[in-house]
């Protein structure tokens, strides 16, 4: 309402004010939804409505995307995933798997890491320094990639265990992470791939972590197995 003041000046002073209706607010409604931010509807001007994008009290904004002149915009990445290639795995000192070049008949040859069909346990290793943006405390997954040589000639299990350790280092590898599987290597393919993961937080807040990969000697799996790499998914903060 906008106030319309009259003076009048016969026998006195008078003042009569009236108020008059505002045509020019904004109609519509917000809908139901608390939080959600207002937004045009139409092109008039007056008329307004609400949307699926919403401001918490703490000022988080959530919204289902975000795109700037079309383009999708990628706020945040839930998970990541990191390849470890051979490069970065080693042998440990005891039974360690062995640094060996794959060379088929009739293809190329390529580094990887063996562990031989044995009655003794084979381990590979690597360190991995998660970034600051890595959620340490949510399951991390691990991909192993290997290859059976001897394909499809070989048959049986194999029996893998995978260890974790913090730095630094001074403490015996976790082996109470009930993360022991094993693989039937595939009829119709040489490579595979399984996948396993770790619940673990170390003790120490720390983001420097080793792992172990153990072929567990006196599997029933009847030949070598060649480890191509390790695929690592974690998530964010």
């Amino acid at each position: 309402m906008t106030p319309t003041i009259t003076v009048s000046q016969s026998g006195g002073v008078t003042l009569a004010i009236e108020y008059q209706t505002n045509t020019t607010g904004f109609t519509g409604t917000t809908g139901s939804t608390d939080k959600a931010i207002l937004r045009a509807s139409g092109t008039g001007g007056s008329v307004i409505q609400g949307s699926l994008a919403t401001i918490a009290d703490d000022g988080t904004l959530d919204a289902p995307a975000i795109t700037v002149n079309g383009d999708p915009v990628a706020l945040k990445e839930a998970t990541k995933q990191i390849f470890v290639p051979l490069s970065q795995m080693y042998g440990t000192s005891t039974h360690p798997a062995e640094e060996y070049t794959y060379a088929p008949i009739n293809g190329y040859a390529y580094q990887v890491l063996r562990f031989p069909n044995s009655n003794q346990t084979h381990v590979a290793e690597f360190d991995f320094f998660f970034p600051p943006d890595a959620d340490t405390e949510q399951p991390i997954t691990l991909k192993a990639i290997w290859r059976n040589p001897s394909y499809p000639a070989a048959t049986g299990t194999v029996s893998w265990l995978l260890r974790v350790q913090p730095f630094p280092f001074d403490q015996s590898p976790d082996t109470g992470l009930g993360n022991t599987f094993t693989s039937i290597p595939s009829a119709d393919n040489p490579i595979r791939s399984d996948t396993f993961s770790v619940e673990y937080s170390p003790s120490a807040a720390t983001s420097f972590w080793r792992f172990q990969l153990e072929r567990t000697g006196g599997d029933s799996f009847d030949g070598d197995v060649y480890l191509l790499g390790i695929l690592l998914t974690y998530n964010t903060l």
